[in-house]
């Protein structure tokens, strides 16, 4: 299993609860106004701006121009507005950490060293929860490994599948 950035730490609890709360009630609000209004205030240049200006972390003006222009494009694409508000809760309200004791297999996690929404260290607890995991922290990076990071990620994400598929073909031949 492949997990990156896992969400590892409550964000209903902790220095970003303020924020996540004004974030619910945002979705919240936009839920409760019609689909136009809705789609207007969720779709807003300026709020989407703003977040990707917060999640990025790369000093790279030309990547970081990408990354807005992809938030701008895709991020306000979504089926409607209750759905968005039940999937940003459904977000918020659940760890991985939480369901961490089940996981049976060996499970890579690929962290970004500045992420704003799983502290580091939560990330470390995390590991340490999963009893065949593997750590790889992105120095630099912060929730946008998906942007930020590729190349790193396909590394880990390519060397974990290789040692996992030779593991399990010497499990086999013994």
């Amino acid at each position: 299993m492949v997990l990156i950035n896992p969400i590892s730490a409550p964000a209903l609890k902790g220095p970003q609860a303020a924020l996540t709360q004004l974030t619910i009630g945002y979705y919240r609000a936009a839920e409760l106004l019609p689909e136009r209004a809705a789609r207007q205030l969720l779709g807003s240049p300026i709020v989407v701006r703003g977040m990707s200006e917060v999640m990025a972390k790369t000093g790279d003006v030309e990547l970081r121009a990408w990354i807005h222009g992809q938030h701008a494009s895709y991020f306000s694409t979504f089926s409607d507005p209750s759905t968005l508000f039940q999937a940003f809760r459904a977000s918020v309200s659940n760890t991985v950490i939480e369901r961490a004791a089940v996981f049976d297999r060996p499970t890579l996690l690929i962290a970004g060293e500045r992420d704003d929404i799983t502290p580091l260290s939560k990330q470390l607890e995390l590991h340490h929860r999963i009893a065949w995991s593997r750590l790889r922290i992105i120095p630099g990076t912060g929730h946008l490994v998906h942007y930020e990071a590729v190349e790193d990620a396909v590394t880990y994400i390519s060397e974990f599948l290789i040692e996992n598929s030779n593991a399990a073909k010497n499990e086999v031949a013994a």
